[in-house]
C-alpha cells in the first residue's frame, strides 16, 4: 500500500454544523430570500415546463432508514407521473408502516455503503433503469424534486449530481449549498449524501460500492473517475433540500471515518479538496438544445442477437448502449422465418441488457418482395406504437445496408435523420451484386449520412453510391468489461488468443500451421474463442497437427468471459483474411493485451506499432515470426487501454455521434 494521503488533501477544512441562535436565524432568513427570489423569477414554473417535455425514465430510489426518520415525508416527493419509478428501501429496525410497500430487507447493521450494496443485490439490474437515486433518511425535499431533477439534468448533460443544500443545513462543503440566482453549477465534486443522482452509465460504472463504512473520501474518488471517464458532475441550487436534523459524522467518531478515507484513498486517484471546493459554471437559465441535449433514436440493426444467436451483431447492440448513455435509445430489430405462427409478422417488446428493444419476427415468403412487405408491416406496426408513447425519433440510426431502407421509410415518416452504419466485409469480396448492388446504392443515397467504420471499407462505398455523404466513425468497446491486467511474468507456455467467428474468412487454419511452427522454437498454447461452420474441420486440423493438446475451442462467449481470456493471455491474434474494422483489436488494447494481425481492410487504422504488429495475409510462416518477435517486444499496457478509451469508450463514442446528430440537423 501506498503512504497514506494528508487528511487535508481530501476534507473540506470545515465542520459544515450550522450551530447557535444568530447563526440559524441568519441562515433560515438567508433561505426565504432565496426562496422568494426564486418564486419571483417563476423559477419552478420553468422546471416543470422542461419536465413536462421530458420522455419517461426508469428510476431506481435506494434509501436505508431508521427508526424516526424524515423518509415517510420524502417519498411523495419522489413521487411522479412522468417516471417509472421504483423504491427499494432497508431497515435497520423493523418496517415502517408508511414505507411497508417499498421495504425489501429489515435489520440492517452495516455501515451506509455496505448496506446499499445489500439493496442493489435485492434489486432489479441496475442494466433496466436510466437513473439512478440514493437519499438519506434524514432530508426534506423539494416540491416534485425528481421530475424537475431529472428534467434539468438531462438538459445540462449532467451525469452525476446532487441538489443543492439549504443554507441552513448542515453541509460539510461549502460547494453543495444553494447560491443565488443559480439553477446549477458543473463542479468537480459530487457529495456521497443526502441525495445523489447517477446517470445508468455511472452507476453500472460505481456500483457495487466500496464495501466502505462511513464513506469519507468516497466522493473525492468519484471526482477522478469523473476526470477520467469524461463524465459532468453538478450541484443543482434550483432545488435545494434541507438537511437540518442531523449534522455530519452525528454518529460515529471522526477519527474512524477519516482512517478508513485514509485507507481507501491510498491506491486510488481522488479530487483534492483544492479542487473539490471549486466551481466550474455556473448555469443561470435553462440553455437551448446542445449536442449533449438526449435526443429520441431508433436503432436498426441488420444483425443483433437472438436467443438462439447470443453474438450474431454484438457491435450493433454495443453501439446502442454506447448512445444510450446520452440519448433515448430503442432498438428495433427484425428477422425472417420461413413457417411462422401467424400471418404476417409478430413483435415483442422487451428491456434487453438495460436497452428497450422490439423484435420483428416476420413471415419470410418465397418471393423476396412480399417478405420485405411482412417486414415493413411489422416495423410500421412498431413505430405507431412508439408514437402512441410519444416516442418519435430524431434519428433512425441503420446498421447495414439492407436495413437502411426500412429505416430509411421509418426515418422519413418521422421526419427523423437517417443515418447508415456499414459493417460489411461482403463490399471489400465483391459479393454486393444485382438486387444488393441497387438496394445498397438507393439506401446510401438517401440517407442523411454513410458512416463506414473505416476508411477502407469507405473507399468501397463510394464507388457505389459517388454522390452520398460519408464520414467515418469506428466501433466501441466496453471500457469497464475489458480492462488491463499484468501481462507478464506467469511462467509457463505462452498464452495466445484469437476471437472470431470460425469461418474462412477468419484465417484460423492459417493460424494452426504458424503455431505450429511456433512451437517448434518455445512453448506456446491457443485459445479459440468462436463457433460456426468450421469448428469441426479446425479440430481435426489441430488434431492431425499434433495440437490436440495446446489448443482449446471455447465456443461463443459473453463479453465477460472473453474480457478473462484477455487479461490471462499474452498476445492476442487476428488472422483474417477480410476485416472491415477489427473490433477484437480495440477489446485487446482496453485490455492492455497486444496484437498481431493481418494486413487487411480497415486492420491498419486501428493496429498501430505501439499496440502489436501487422502481418501479411495467408502466410503461417510470417505469422508465426510476427508473434515471435512481438512476444519479444515491451509494451505499455497503461497506455494502450488509455489511447482505447480516449478513442473507442462508450462515451468517446456516444460524444462522437452526439455531435454528428447534431451537424445534422437532428431535434430541431
Amino acid at each position: 500500500m501506498s503512504a497514506l494521503p494528508d487528511p487535508t488533501t481530501f476534507l473540506s477544512g470545515e465542520s459544515g454544523t450550522v450551530g447557535g441562535i444568530r447563526l440559524k436565524i441568519t441562515r433560515t432568513l438567508a433561505d426565504a430570500a432565496l426562496d422568494a427570489a426564486a418564486a419571483l423569477s417563476f423559477t419552478g414554473r420553468r422546471l416543470d415546463r422542461l419536465a413536462a417535455a421530458q420522455q419517461s425514465r426508469r428510476v431506481l430510489v435506494l434509501s436505508v432508514y431508521r427508526p424516526g426518520s424524515k423518509l415517510p415525508g420524502a417519498v411523495g416527493r419522489l413521487a411522479s407521473d412522468r417516471h417509472d419509478v421504483r423504491l427499494v428501501l432497508g431497515s435497520t429496525g423493523e418496517v415502517e408502516p408508511a414505507l411497508g410497500g417499498h421495504t425489501a430487507l429489515t435489520q440492517l447493521g452495516g455501515g451506509k455503503f455496505e448496506n446499499l450494496n445489500r439493496l442493489l443485490a435485492a434489486a432489479p439490474p441496475l442494466g433496466g433503469y436510466d437513473w439512478l437515486f440514493v437519499v438519506d433518511d434524514d432530508v426534506e425535499l423539494a416540491p416534485r424534486f425528481l421530475d424537475r431533477h431529472i428534467a434539468l439534468c438531462e438538459r445540462l448533460g449532467l451525469d452525476l449530481s446532487q441538489p443543492a443544500q439549504t443554507m441552513r443545513s448542515h453541509a460539510a462543503w461549502r460547494v453543495t449549498r444553494r447560491r443565488p440566482f443559480s439553477l446549477a453549477r458543473v463542479t468537480r465534486y459530487v457529495e456521497i449524501g443526502p441525495v445523489t443522482a447517477f446517470t445508468r452509465p455511472v452507476a453500472q460504472a460505481l456500483t457495487p460500492f466500496p464495501e466502505l463504512r462511513f464513506g469519507w473520501g468516497l466522493d473525492n474518488h468519484w471526482g477522478a473517475l469523473a476526470r477520467e471517464h469524461g463524465w459532468r458532475l453538478g450541484v443543482v441550487d434550483a432545488l435545494p433540500v434541507r438537511h437540518e436534523t442531523r449534522h455530519v459524522a452525528a454518529g460515529y467518531a471522526h477519527a474512524d471515518a477519516i482512517a478508513e478515507a485514509q485507507a481507501f484513498l491510498a491506491d486510488r486517484p481522488y479530487v483534492r479538496a483544492e479542487d473539490a471546493r471549486r466551481t466550474v459554471d455556473t448555469i443561470r437559465r435553462v440553455p437551448r438544445v446542445t449536442a449533449d441535449q438526449p435526443l429520441r433514436v431508433l436503432v436498426v440493426p441488420k444483425w443483433y442477437p437472438w436467443p438462439d444467436q447470443p453474438v450474431l451483431g454484438l457491435f450493433c447492440r454495443e453501439h446502442a448502449r454506447a448512445l444510450s448513455g446520452r440519448h433515448d435509445v430503442v432498438v428495433l430489430a427484425s428477422r425472417a422465418t420461413p413457417s411462422p405462427g401467424f400471418p404476417v409478422y409478430r413483435l415483442t417488446d422487451e428491456v434487453e441488457d438495460g436497452l428497450r428493444t422490439i423484435r420483428v419476427l416476420y413471415r419470410r415468403p418465397r418471393v423476396r418482395a412480399l417478405a420485405m412487405v411482412c417486414q415493413m408491416a411489422g416495423m410500421l406496426a412498431a413505430l405507431v406504437a412508439l408514437r402512441r408513447e410519444g416516442f418519435r425519433p430524431d434519428v433512425v440510426h441503420a446498421h447495414v445496408f439492407s436495413a437502411a431502407l426500412p429505416a430509411l421509410m421509418l426515418g422519413r415518416l418521422s421526419r427523423a435523420v437517417v443515418v447508415v452504419t456499414e459493417h460489411y466485409t461482403g463490399f471489400q469480396r465483391g459479393l454486393i451484386r444485382g438486387a444488393d448492388l441497387l438496394t445498397a446504392r438507393l439506401a446510401f443515397s438517401g440517407a442523411d449520412l454513410v458512416a463506414p467504420v473505416s476508411a477502407e471499407l469507405g473507399g468501397h462505398l463510394h464507388r457505389v453510391a459517388p454522390r452520398a455523404r460519408m464520414r467515418v466513425m469506428g466501433n466501441v468497446v466496453d471500457t469497464e468489461v475489458f480492462t488491463a491486467a499484468a501481462h507478464e511474468g506467469r511462467g509457463g507456455p505462452v498464452r495466445l488468443l484469437t476471437v472470431g467467428a470460425l469461418a474462412e474468412k477468419k484465417g484460423h487454419t492459417y493460424l494452426l500451421d504458424a503455431l505450429v511452427q511456433l512451437r517448434g522454437r518455445r512453448e506456446a498454447t491457443l485459445d479459440v474463442v468462436g463457433g460456426g461452420e468450421l469448428r469441426e474441420q479446425l479440430e481435426e486440423q489441430a488434431s492431425e497437427l499434433g495440437l490436440r493438446e495446446a489448443v482449446r475451442f471455447h465456443g461463443e462467449l459473453p463479453k465477460e468471459r472473453v474480457a478473462k481470456l484477455m487479461r490471462e493471455a499474452d498476445l492476442l491474434v487476428l488472422p483474417s483474411l477480410h476485416e472491415t474494422f477489427g473490433c477484437v483489436l480495440i477489446e485487446a488494447m482496453a485490455s492492455g493485451l497486444p496484437s498481431v494481425a493481418t494486413r487487411v481492410g480497415g486492420v491498419p487504422e486501428v493496429l498501430t506499432p505501439e499496440a502489436g504488429a501487422l502481418v501479411a495475409p495467408r502466410d503461417p510462416a510470417a505469422l508465426a515470426a510476427a508473434i515471435e518477435e512481438t512476444l519479444g517486444r515491451e509494451f505499455d499496457a497503461a497506455k494502450l487501454t488509455q489511447v482505447a478509451r480516449e478513442r473507442y469508450s462508450y462515451d468517446a463514442f456516444a460524444r462522437a455521434w452526439s455531435e454528428v446528430y447534431k451537424s445534422l440537423g437532428a431535434g430541431r
